[in-house]
């Protein structure tokens, strides 16, 4: 168990967490910028990975393809400023793997 944090302003973390990991991607995201970085969330993450949203800096709009979020089975999560309510979804078991 281990993290790292990345520089997303200066640094591609994309292709830093894809050659740190193989190629697999990160198990968790968390997330405090949204907007355009959430298409990159999704290829950074791992099969099966999870996204946490805790801040939209960026944006709350975006327009997102999500075929990798079923492909990938991940898990959304997101958790507002009263930090107990956290609304996600989860993709069920039956969806395909590419």
């Amino acid at each position: 168990m281990g993290g790292h944090a990345i520089n997303y302003k200066d640094q591609d973390f994309v292709a830093i967490v894809k050659d740190a990991t193989g190629g697999r991607g990160v198990d968790v995201v968390l997330d405090m910028v949204g907007g355009d970085y959430i298409q990159r969330n999704m290829s950074a993450a791992a099969l099966w990975g999870r996204i946490v949203n805790i801040a939209y800096q960026t944006g709350m709009q975006a327009s997102v393809n999500f075929a990798p979020m079923l492909m990938k089975r991940l898990d959304a999560l997101g958790s507002g400023p009263s930090g107990g309510n956290t609304v996600g979804f989860r993709v069920p078991s039956s969806a395909p793997v590419f």
